[in-house]
């Protein structure tokens, strides 16, 4: 018997299989979170959507443009990131879960809540 009943893929499908290479020089890479100039809530929620994870300390940063723009999605924001506080950071005391709260809080009025997150996520 010469030959197979059963005609091969590529006979059938001529051209169906194609190599895959990926040009990564048309990958648009940016920091997260965006620069100053994007800080619109949408384009923060976009970069933070393509990453595996954002860190604990970058997100009080995104937290003073959801504040201004969109203030009535800033307080489940705001509890989200004091949940997460407490459970990244272990040996997290009440005080500096107050702090926490109090510098989310006061996010947009006081020039040193900003820098009290920081130095919260930094220990």
């Amino acid at each position: 018997m010469q030959g197979s009943f059963l005609p091969s893929f590529m006979s059938v499908y001529p051209g169906a299989l194609r190599t895959y290479v990926r040009d990564e020089s048309r990958i648009d890479v940016r920091p997260f979170p965006p620069s100053a100039e994007d800080r619109e809530p949408h384009l923060i929620r976009n970069a933070a959507a393509e990453l595996p994870r954002v860190d604990l300390a970058d997100a009080p940063k995104s937290a003073v443009a959801i504040r201004r723009a969109e203030p009535e999605r800033f307080e489940r924001a705001a509890l989200r990131w004091l949940a997460r506080f407490c459970v990244e950071r272990r040996n997290a005391t009440v005080a500096q879960v107050q702090a926490a709260a109090w510098a989310l809080d006061n996010l947009t009025d006081e020039p040193a809540a900003l820098e009290t997150l920081q130095r919260l996520c930094s220990r």
